[in-house]
């Protein structure tokens, strides 16, 4: 049984994944793939002894933004526009993760300030 190479290098969509690259076997390599270029792209392994391998299949790399509905594993700041005008001197957001909405959520109602009237309600729920 020959030992594992080891590889020097893995690129996924033009993005070098070699730091999260886990090698398995000769046909399976586990690793994250990071920011990379957004649409179509190849795989391309190099090893130690020099030979470069390439993916029979390609990839499509799609860029997502979290958002705070969406589950993710990355942690999105929270930070007021007074704050960010006060460090900067601009409410320009520095990443385009942070959200300067008044209505985060995208409810853009106020749902404590609306009351039903008591007829409404029993229009809603008869006895």
């Amino acid at each position: 049984m020959r030992p594992p190479p080891v590889v020097t290098g893995l690129t996924i969509c033009g993005a070098n994944c070699l730091l999260s690259a886990d090698y398995k076997s000769a046909s399976k390599i586990i690793a994250r793939t990071g920011q990379s270029h957004p649409g179509k792209g190849d795989v391309i392994v190099s090893t130690r002894s020099g030979r470069v391998g390439s993916c029979t299949v390609q990839f499509r790399s799609v860029g997502l933004v979290p958002d705070p509905l969406k589950e993710s594993a990355v942690w999105l700041e929270e930070m007021d526009p007074d704050e960010l005008r006060a460090r900067s001197g601009s409410v320009t957001p520095v990443s385009p993760q942070i959200n300067t909405s008044n209505d985060p959520l995208g409810t853009g109602v106020d749902v404590f300030s609306y009351k039903f009237t008591e007829e409404q309600l029993e229009d809603i729920y008869p006895e």
